[in-house]
C-alpha cells in the first residue's frame, strides 16, 4: 500500500466534494446586505448569510477530519494487523464522534434556515 497516494487521493477526493458541495448548499447573497456593518450592525439577512455559511465550513472541516482519521487508521491497521481489535475499536468511537458532531452542525444550520 502506497502510503503517499492514499493521503493524497483522499484529500484531492476530500476537496473534490467540499466544492460540490459549496455549490449544492450554495446559502444565496441576501438582496440587502449591511453598508457598513461595523457602523450599522449586521442585519438578520446578514447574520442567517453568515451563520450558514460558518455552520457549512464547518461541516467540510468536520468530514475532512473524520476522513483523516479513518485513513490513519487504516494505514496503521495495514503496519500492525496484530491490533485489528485496539484500532476497530477506536474506528468505531471515530464514527461515533464524527456523526455526533456532523449532525449538530447540519441541526444548526437548518435553526437558520427556518
Amino acid at each position: 500500500m502506497d502510503e503517499r497516494y492514499e493521503r493524497e487521493w483522499f484529500q484531492n477526493q476530500c476537496m473534490r466534494l467540499s466544492k460540490q458541495l459549496a455549490v449544492v448548499h450554495m446559502v444565496p447573497l441576501p438582496s440587502k446586505l449591511s453598508k457598513d456593518p461595523l457602523k450599522n450592525g449586521l442585519t438578520i439577512e446578514d447574520k442567517i448569510f453568515y451563520m450558514r455559511r460558518a455552520f457549512q465550513i464547518s461541516q467540510a472541516l468536520v468530514f475532512n477530519r473524520f476522513i483523516e482519521l479513518v485513513l490513519e487508521k487504516i494505514l496503521l491497521l495495514s503496519k500492525k494487523p496484530e491490533a485489528v481489535e485496539d484500532i476497530a475499536r477506536d474506528s468505531l468511537e471515530l464514527l461515533h464522534i464524527f456523526m455526533e458532531e456532523y449532525i449538530d452542525l447540519v441541526e444548526q444550520e437548518y435553526q437558520w434556515c427556518k
